[in-house]
């Protein structure tokens, strides 16, 4: 026991411990975007919505960020259950032009999702009343 007692048993143990902790990370997945002409990482936990506009889609993020991505929101509906394994249950398709992130969603009146992020700004998305009327079926709210 006096052998596993000594100062140099403890510093290795801490060494170690401390390699540990560096190698542990918090398990925020990310979706990779790409096609011909660019790739693009996202952390799922910063998505609030993806929305399709004419040609493109775009990215809403947390903190008023916003991405335009070159491809249709079919495209990112296929990365997201391709890629995502822990989180894709939080990406939910609303109508024909928007997925959006299940955890940022505050409230749905009429056509309209209201979504939040970490630091309370809010952001609005509409969709037609029968897609919304099934997402707070699917929510329950």
């Amino acid at each position: 026991i006096e052998q596993y007692c000594s100062m140099g048993f403890f510093y290795y143990i801490c060494k170690i411990l401390c390699l540990l902790k560096k190698s542990i990370t918090v398990n925020t997945e990310t979706i990779n975007i790409s096609n011909s002409t660019l790739s693009i990482d996202i952390k799922t936990d910063e998505i609030l919505f993806f929305i399709n506009t004419d040609d493109e889609c775009k990215a809403q993020l947390v903190n008023n960020k916003e991405i335009l991505i070159p491809c249709k929101i079919g495209q990112i509906e296929t990365n997201i259950a391709s890629q995502l394994t822990s989180t894709c249950e939080n990406f939910i398709r609303v109508g024909k032009q928007l997925i959006i992130n299940k955890m940022f969603v505050q409230s749905i009146e009429g056509d309209t999702i209201s979504m939040a992020d970490k630091n309370n700004e809010i952001y609005n998305v509409c969709a037609n009343e029968k897609a919304v009327e099934k997402l707070k079926q699917f929510l329950g709210k």
